[in-house]
């Protein structure tokens, strides 16, 4: 196929674990657009796309260098932490979870500038597959530890390593996989040192890359140990019991949003705040995987509603299919956001000129 005579996408991998938002929806547009995965903004600016799928913050370049071309968030996990509400403003079109999500972020002021594609999060789809594929396991005692970075808000500050010993002391028979962020390469090295020290005795432990796909892995688990990491909303949709670490420090955190689902939702599982607590809530979980059942399903249908079907991925390519097409068959909501659009891009192609001559005179 001759890929010059397409209309072009780009597909921002600003860090290299966004590949779980970005590649599903490449893979379902790269035989209709010519398409682009890269980490580079150059790359991104010179391709000159029609549309740029962006997982994080946007980048202000973009916008500055490319004001035709629709900036469309996928987001890349549930939780706020205070940078949701910058990325939505300055996109065009915000990919949601479900109905509930839009009408919260609306509720909340975060409205992108032409709209909301309600569309189910394309990571999902492959916990989806995998939950068909694999099945539910019987009950057993597999534990995913999968903490967050950020040190105010992390549960591996407030459990240390000390804990995994007394588990599987304590349950013999458990098995304990350990997925800590991608970013802690980054921001906290030493504490993939310590799980590495630990884990390098105990067979029991599987310290899993960073940089692996989570949703490829947490149906795998049996309970989830986190904190205020969005990785504990997304298991919702697996129902089963949730272990939800509390870090004090991160009520002055300025990732600490009181007003997030990660913040407001802390019944979806069993709350500890110090390492004494954490066996207690384990072996609760075990004894009754059924418990805060309620909340959890409650939780899980207002952030994925009837989006969790494993197609969010060809949701979103129907809709950019139809949002680039020439075809007069087109949706009001389409239409609308074209028109919008161009108004959008002349207004500021228009601002920095301006600005350019401005700057000139000065």
């Amino acid at each position: 196929m001759d890929h010059r005579s397409l209309k072009r996408l780009a597909f921002y991998m600003e860090s290299p674990f966004h590949d779980a938002m970005m590649v599903p929806i490449f893979n379902e547009l790269k035989d209709q657009f010519d398409c682009l995965l890269t980490s580079s903004l150059e790359e991104i600016i010179e391709h000159d796309p029609a549309a740029v799928f962006v997982a994080s913050k946007f980048k202000k370049v973009l916008r500055r260098s490319l004001p035709r071309s629709f900036i469309i968030w996928t987001r890349h996990g549930f939780s706020s932490k205070n940078w949701a509400a910058q990325s939505i403003k300055r996109c065009d079109i915000a990919c949601v979870s479900s109905e509930w999500q839009k009408q919260e972020f609306k509720k909340r002021g975060h409205s992108p500038k032409l709209g909301f594609w309600v569309t189910g999060f394309p990571p999902m789809d492959s916990v989806f597959r995998n939950m068909l594929e694999d099945g539910i396991p019987e009950k057993g005692k597999t534990i995913l530890y999968a903490p967050t970075f950020d040190k105010n808000l992390s549960a591996f500050p407030v459990l240390g390593t000390g804990w995994i010993k007394q588990v599987l002391l304590d349950i013999p028979e458990s098995e304990i996989l350990i997925k800590l962020h991608p970013h802690t390469v980054h921001y906290n090295p030493r504490w993939i040192e310590e799980i590495n020290d630990i884990s390098m005795v105990t067979p029991q432990i599987k310290v899993l890359d960073p940089q692996s796909n989570i949703f490829n892995i947490m149906h795998r688990a049996d309970i989830l140990v986190a904190d205020l990491s969005s990785v504990a909303l997304a298991f919702l949709v697996l129902d089963r019991p949730i272990v939800l670490v509390s870090n004090p420090n991160r009520f002055k955190d300025k990732k600490y949003d009181p007003e997030g689902p990660e913040s407001r939702w802390r019944d979806l599982g069993v709350e500890v705040s110090e390492p004494s607590e954490l066996l207690s809530a384990l072996r609760k979980c075990l004894e009754d995987p059924s418990i805060m059942r309620k909340e959890r399903q409650l939780y899980r249908e207002l952030l994925f509603g009837d989006r969790f079907d494993g197609l969010s991925s060809k949701r979103i390519a129907a809709k950019i299919q139809e949002l680039l097409s020439d075809s007069p068959e087109q949706s009001l909501e389409i239409k609308r956001m074209k028109r919008r659009k161009a108004f959008n891009a002349a207004f500021d192609q228009a601002r920095l000129k301006l600005k350019g001559f401005i700057r000139g005179k000065v």
